[in-house]
């Protein structure tokens, strides 16, 4: 069970967050994925760096798109040089980076169990104190909206297990991060290497 203390520290810090994340609507980033999400600026083939990506984004997209308000184009706001301030937009701007936003949380807290794992929990809130304040990753993360956070949750995620001793189980979080981007590919050298042995 996650203590008092450690549950304090994620929601101030996501509210922090969120808090930025709303009030940066115009990266490059975010914009290249909201399209992707939206499926309106283009169509993405199967099997391309971004296909996880646009599909994650677009469960949000179509949440959205529930919400009993109106529902105009996200070109009509979401531009590279234009952010129409409405009510409509700042609510889309909200579910858009929740993605980010739960993601990060969730990376917080396995790092947190990780290093509760082999050290003591005043060591381990120091390590989830430094990545949910780390401002590098605010900027990157919520105010420039970079989705990798994903990938680095699942390889982070299957660090956990593979600590643990589950194997099976570390290698498939670790495919997972390796279809919501490519870089999780430098970690599987560890696991056939405790296969093989």
């Amino acid at each position: 069970m996650v203590e008092r203390k450690t549950l304090f520290l994620i929601v101030s810090a996501l509210i922090v967050k969120g808090f930025l994340a709303l009030i940066t609507p115009r990266s490059f980033d975010f914009i290249n994925i909201a399209y992707m999400g939206s499926f309106e600026a283009f169509k993405l083939p199967a099997l391309t760096p971004y296909f996880f990506t646009a599909l994650l984004m677009n469960l949000f997209f179509r949440f959205w798109l529930l919400i009993p308000i109106s529902h105009p184009s996200v070109r009509s706001f979401l531009r590279y040089d234009f952010f129409a301030g409405t009510f409509e937009s700042f609510i889309y701007m909200a579910i858009m980076k929740l993605p980010m936003l739960i993601f990060d949380g969730l990376t917080g807290l396995i790092i947190y169990k990780i290093v509760k794992f082999n050290a003591s929990r005043n060591e381990a809130l120091t390590a989830a104190w430094l990545w949910f304040f780390n401002p590098y990753l605010t900027v990157a993360i919520e105010m420039d909206g970079t989705i990798d956070v994903v990938s680095v949750f699942f390889a982070i995620f299957s660090l956990y297990f593979f600590i643990k001793e589950k194997f099976w189980l570390s290698g498939v979080l670790l495919a997972v991060g390796t279809i919501a981007r490519f870089w999780p590919l430098a970690l599987i050298p560890f696991h056939l290497i405790i296969f093989i042995n």
